[in-house]
């Protein structure tokens, strides 16, 4: 009797098709790229809440570790440390924040108004948050890892793109020819900065807050309007 040829039944499928050669390695790197993934918002989601029920100093590692249901070895996978966890929580949050306030930013509204939006939506993502805002606030300068570096990178997108938005109101001739768009927004980053330390350090409301940019942009504005004879800016600083 001659055997019968033996049948894939295999329904692993990857990027050289089912049963093809190779499909199962394939099949089993993304399996564990996703597992990676799962792994790490279980972890953010256990700091995330602890961190919120219990304030940052009360929650410890084993107890997240244990709401996300990892070894803590695991844990230290994603972040070195606690207050790499409070980064970890955060950035995935003003990430997204950002992105919608640019993508809805309405093109044609003043510049004033426009930064109003950016850091008025990023005052309200803190605020919906308080107990994780003032722990991150108090602590950013003071976190070292990866997930230290994800976050100051992402400060640094922000910044360039704020750049680009007083760049276009400069082409709109809101902005003179004398201001360079990159310093330009890090000095408005740096007002939205200092008023978010004034609420964390408990010296301003969330209203005192939105109430000290608005007046400080005023008179940074005011300090970048057109000027009869004013040279531009020059060539090879860092207008966007």
């Amino acid at each position: 009797m001659v055997p019968k040829p033996k049948v894939n039944t295999s329904t692993e499928v990857s990027e050289n098709g089912p049963g093809r050669p190779g499909s199962r390695g394939k099949a089993r790197k993304v399996s564990r790229a996703q597992q990676k993934l799962d792994t790490a918002r279980l972890v953010t989601d256990a700091a995330r809440e602890l961190f919120s029920e219990h304030g940052f100093d009360d929650t410890t590692t084993d107890a997240i570790a244990r709401r996300a249901g990892v070894a803590k070895g695991t844990l230290f996978f994603h972040a070195r440390d606690k207050l790499e966890l409070l980064m970890l929580v955060l950035h995935d949050d003003l990430r997204d924040t950002s992105d919608r306030l640019f993508l809805e930013l309405p093109a044609d509204a003043a510049l004033r108004a426009q930064l109003l939006l950016l850091f008025g939506g990023l005052v309200d993502n803190y605020k919906a948050r308080p107990r994780l805002s003032e722990a991150f606030l108090k602590r950013l300068f003071l976190a070292e890892g990866p997930q230290a570096d994800r976050q100051r990178a992402l400060t640094f997108t922000f910044l360039f793109r704020v750049g680009e938005v007083i760049a276009a109101a400069q082409r709109r001739g809101e902005v003179g020819a004398h201001v360079d768009p990159g310093v330009a927004a890090s000095n408005a980053f740096s007002v939205y900065v200092m008023a978010l330390f004034g609420w964390a350090s408990g010296h301003l409301t969330w209203e005192g807050v939105m109430d000290n940019i608005a007046r400080a942009l005023d008179l940074q504005i005011a300090g970048w309007e057109p000027r009869a004879g004013a040279p531009p800016t020059p060539r090879g600083r860092s207008a966007p």
